[in-house]
């Protein structure tokens, strides 16, 4: 079973907290692999110092739960060679791989080392407020760069490796991975991108007589968004980071030296 370079030795079992299935497979699965002799950790998706303890060195980490936790699992993992595979226990399973009972079906051929690896590309992003320090985040799906009050848009403006691509008056920009182009990207209006494309969407969201497309750029590309300074705003990393931002808010926006790898059976 462990002649395979990708044989499992230490896996990580990560599941949705709320849902009290999410834990009871984990329990199980946890059992699963030390009984094949596999060293194994378990976790909820909230423990996240604990996570962040144990993944070093970790060959599998498991996701159970929907779309949400295979995102936070990403950026758990982000720093770390680890290999995720999302069993789906959720709404969305657009990132997960097998259901529970499958799973199990391919247990064995999963912890000797079965399938391909999937790498996608992550965002990697810099916020600084005026006056304030610079707050580091890694991003999966999306950026969401957007307005702080209900009944009105923000001017946003959008740059390029340095040079103006336009100046949105707009509820919102989007700044995403191919993976997120399923997400809210699709929601509107934008294309969808092979999820191991090299490449990064700018979407605007409901934008007031400006440039209403999106615009697909190289991966290699440095974006950067900025509110006006007379505005606050609110910025979004995968929808689970969430915090309010002050008017003149600078975000650079990388593509992360960092990538999320999928198991794919």
């Amino acid at each position: 079973m462990h002649a395979n370079a990708n044989s499992v030795r230490r896996a990580g079992v990560f599941y949705r907290p709320e849902h009290p299935l999410a834990r009871e497979f984990a329990e199980k699965l946890e059992g699963e692999f030390r009984r094949a002799g596999v060293e194994c950790w378990r976790h909820a998706s909230d423990e996240m110092d604990a996570v962040d303890r144990e993944i070093r060195g970790t060959d599998l980490l498991v996701s159970i739960g929907g779309d949400g936790t295979v995102l936070r699992a990403a950026r758990a993992a982000a720093s770390h060679p680890v290999r995720i595979l999302g069993v789906k226990m959720g709404r969305l399973g657009f990132l997960t791989e097998l259901s529970t009972d499958e799973m199990l079906a391919q247990f064995d051929d999963i912890v000797g080392g079965a399938g391909r690896i999937e790498e996608r590309i992550m965002l990697r992003v810099e916020v600084t407020e005026e006056g304030g320090p610079t707050q580091r985040f890694e991003a999966l799906n999306d950026v969401v760069l957007g307005r702080g009050a209900i009944s009105r848009l923000a001017d946003l403006r959008v740059l390029v490796d340095g040079e103006v691509l336009a100046v949105f008056r707009a509820d919102a920009v989007i700044v995403s991975t191919p993976t997120g182009t399923t997400g809210y990207v699709l929601s509107a209006g934008g294309p969808i991108l092979h999820p191991e494309a090299d490449a990064i969407v700018i979407c605007p969201v409901a934008p007031h007589l400006s440039l209403a497309r999106c615009v697909v750029v190289p991966g290699a590309s440095e974006i950067e968004l900025e509110i006006d300074s007379s505005e606050d705003g609110a910025i979004s990393i995968d929808g689970q980071v969430n915090q309010p931002v002050g008017g003149g808010t600078r975000v650079i926006i990388r593509r992360s030296p960092h990538y999320a790898r999928f198991v794919r059976l």
